[in-house]
């Protein structure tokens, strides 16, 4: 049963498996990052009325 669990372990499938997720991930988070990053700008960029008291 070790050597079972140790040859599991080992194998292509579970790597490749794991590559895999990583890069869905990655894939996508970018396009969201790139929004938040236009949208963190919009706001940096955005006129705000002045407030005028009497």
């Amino acid at each position: 049963m070790k050597s079972l669990k140790a040859a599991a372990g080992r194998s292509v499938g579970i790597k490749q498996g794991s590559q895999l997720a990583k890069m869905e991930l990655r894939l996508l988070l970018t396009p969201y990052e790139l929004l938040q990053k236009k949208f963190e700008e919009l706001d940096t960029n955005s006129v705000r009325p002045a407030i005028v008291s009497d």
